[in-house]
């Protein structure tokens, strides 16, 4: 699906931020428009850093409206000084960003939202809340982050790195796309339930539509590959433009996001179990889990893993959420920072369900 606008809307700060997006209405099981979805009710799912192609975010897109019920937007922003900065000082461009985006969902008249984010996304989608949760006319469902940047400190050189070899297969450097792709092959075999739609090849195709990892992958990396020279292309003759943009992305990644702790929304965590972009060690340690999953009492009968992440997390990044579910897809089911190209329907299926789950418990009523 084509992103539309490019509307630049121009902040207080002096910042101009070009904001684009694109729109997936929601399907019933026969795969028909549902007629009576809400308008005023949507998900607003950001990509991640380098991928302003979306080819990989559009069957996510799509897995989001349809298991919300509800339109959902994939959002873009760029910040149009970024590129011809002379200043010295450096604004935090991701936060001005999200105040852009703000403005994008005020203007479409939406009271109620879902904020989802891949990555640098999920950074931005924590700024948005951050800016929409005091809103009395807007009320935020839940925050949705996917192998996020800005849940700890990192040193933003490695991250880079990570960037490089993991995701964006830039050229000369060998990306890890193709074997996540043969992870997938091998972890898509009949009777394997944490893996739907994925054919391991082409004899395993059931329907023409069915897309095989290889295929998948292929336009993973392409994905990133052509972003990445896009925004080479648009900074050809300015290569000191170029260089600061890159440079103060990256270190705005590296980041604890500051506005984190402020959050008042629950939120939903995936963070895969062998993804070096957003490391589930530096997130949640997996040793001090377990301390805190004895220290809860837990039993073969009733597993603490899930609370004990929640008061980590609370005690570490988010101390004003009420709730607090983080997911780690095994590095044999695909754990790694790619997750929601292979499992779109999974990530959004399992992410809503948690958000509902929480809203039952306290409202008793379905989101």
């Amino acid at each position: 699906m084509e992103l539309e606008g490019g509307k630049p809307y121009e902040l207080d700060s002096g910042i101009s931020v070009e904001v684009r997006s694109a729109e997936f209405k929601p399907r019933n099981e026969r795969g028909r428009e549902l007629r009576d979805a809400p308008q005023d009710r949507a998900v607003i799912l950001i990509p991640g850093w380098g991928n302003s192609r979306l080819l990989t975010m559009n069957e996510l897109s799509q897995a989001f409206a349809d298991n919300a019920g509800s339109r959902t937007f994939l959002v873009t922003a760029r910040s149009l000084e970024q590129e011809n900065k002379t200043t010295e000082a450096t604004p935090d461009f991701l936060y001005e960003e999200a105040r852009a985006i703000s403005r994008f969902i005020k203007e479409r008249g939406l009271k109620q939202i879902t904020l989802t984010g891949h990555s640098q996304g999920a950074d931005r989608a924590i700024n948005i809340a951050s800016i929409l949760q005091d809103d009395p006319d807007i009320k935020i469902d839940g925050l949705v982050l996917i192998g996020p940047t800005g849940l700890y400190e990192q040193n933003p050189v490695e991250l880079g790195k990570a960037f490089a070899t993991h995701v964006v297969g830039v050229p000369f450097v060998r990306p890890d796309i193709p074997r996540i792709a043969k992870q997938v092959e091998n972890a898509s075999q009949a009777g394997a339930p944490y893996i739907h739609d994925v054919a391991r090849n082409e004899k395993d195709r059931k329907t023409p539509e069915q897309r095989t990892a290889a295929e998948i992958s292929k336009e993973g990396m392409w994905d990133g590959i052509l972003s990445n020279l896009g925004m080479v292309g648009r900074s050809l003759y300015k290569p000191g433009a170029l260089i600061r943009r890159i440079s103060s992305e990256i270190k705005e990644m590296a980041k604890k996001n500051p506005r984190a702790e402020k959050i008042r929304a629950p939120i939903t965590i995936i963070a895969g179990a062998g993804d070096p972009v957003a490391d589930r060690e530096r997130i949640v340690p997996s040793k001090r889990e377990q301390e805190v999953r004895t220290e809860m009492g837990e039993t073969l009968e009733r597993r603490k893993d899930l609370a004990a992440r929640e008061r980590i997390l609370k005690e570490n990044v988010f101390p004003s959420s009420p709730y607090i579910r983080m997911v780690v897809p095994g590095s044999e089911k695909l754990g790694n920072h790619l997750v929601q190209i292979f499992r779109p329907d999974a990530v959004a299926k399992v992410s809503l369900y948690l958000l509902r789950r929480y809203a039952r418990e306290t409202t008793k009523a379905p989101l």
